[in-house]
């Protein structure tokens, strides 16, 4: 089930795939996502941190994924679902600050220099380029953070499953070396 989320395949087309109702593949992905673990974050990084803007339920109910970037392990390190405000902002500004990055990459949303120490932050052009394209393919892979779709998300607590599975969870290279595929592990 894994593989069918991270292809971007939506629940109703997991649900006719795997011939199970909506209801079990929503539960297996929450079940899934329970499971998986969180990675440490490494000390002395160079992070890039961007927002990317959902909806839940309606256009009138947006929420916003706010995740941070490591250039060296190039991947998310952490992430946000919530409200674009300051305190969802610092949640995942503390955590960062705890592992003493040497860079934090922003775009100039106002309420970053308030979070972020002067010597650590920077708002350079282009620098938070791999963060964007993390997000271009999220977008594409995960209809329900599409722009112009007219899917949307029901509950944040599937959307924060579904992200933790395609962050976090299993990768479609690491599942190639076993023969077998098993879909609902």
């Amino acid at each position: 089930m894994q593989q069918l989320i991270k292809e971007g395949v939506g629940i109703r087309g997991i649900s006719r795939l795997l011939n199970v109702s909506k209801t079990t593949v929503l539960k297996k992905i929450l079940k899934i996502a329970s499971k998986v673990v969180k990675p440490p974050i490494p000390q002395n990084i160079t992070i890039e941190i961007d927002e990317l803007k959902t909806y839940t339920q309606s256009k009138t109910n947006e929420r916003w994924v706010v995740a941070a970037y490591c250039r060296e392990t190039k991947k998310v390190i952490d992430y946000k679902l919530g409200r674009r405000t300051t305190k969802t902002l610092q949640c995942i500004i503390d955590t960062l600050l705890y592992a003493n990055p040497k860079k934090i990459y922003s775009d100039r949303l106002n309420i970053y220099p308030k979070l972020i120490p002067k010597h650590l932050h920077s708002t350079k052009r282009r620098e938070t380029n791999h963060i964007e394209r993390k997000f271009l393919d999220l977008r594409t892979h995960i209809k329900r953070l599409g722009r112009k779709s007219i899917n949307k998300a029901q509950r944040d607590k599937y959307t924060n499953a579904i992200l933790r599975i395609y962050f976090w969870g299993i990768s479609l290279t690491e599942n190639k070396e076993s023969k077998s595929l098993s879909y609902l592990n």
